[in-house]
Parts: structure tokens; sequence; C-alpha cells
């Protein structure tokens, strides 16, 4: 399956309504993570152009509470080493 677009990967951003009511929380949480995810894309489009692949995203946030940055920025840094070592 090819993204028909310019770049390797693709991502979307999800806060569940069920656990943050408040809108404002829910797009905190996502600009959180939309940041990390920036911040890491360098580096991640290299590599999944290195091994010729594509992907499509969608990050959820699933924690109890609102985590500050540096917490959110580890766990998707993580998640991309993960999927890129797999």
């Amino acid at each position: 399956m090819s993204l028909d677009c310019a770049f390797p990967a693709q991502f979307a951003f999800s806060a569940p309504k069920k656990s943050f009511s408040n809108a404002t929380d829910r797009n905190r949480l996502k600009r959180l993570m939309r940041e990390s995810v920036r911040l890491q894309k360098p580096e991640f489009y290299k590599s999944l152009q290195e091994k010729n692949q594509e992907v499509v995203l969608l990050l959820s946030y699933h924690a109890k509470s609102i985590a500050d940055f540096k917490t959110v920025d580890a766990a998707v840094t993580q998640l991309l080493k993960k999927l890129l070592n797999e």
C-alpha cells in the first residue's frame, strides 16, 4: 500500500473525551504529542527512507492525568524507536 504523499509517515493524534472532558486539556495533550513528534521527525523519516518503508500512526493518550512535556516526549521517543526496531 502506498501513502500517495511526499512523506514516509503520516500521524494522527487522539485524547479521549471520556478521560478528559475539558477540550482545552485534550488539545494540550495533542499539542504535546505533536511537538514531540515534530522534534523526532527528521531522524524518524531518515530511518524509514533507509528501510524504504511508509507508515501511518495514530498516537492516542491514555494516561489518567495530564503529563508534562518531558514525560510525553520520553514516551513518544520510546514508541518511535520501538517501531523502527521491528
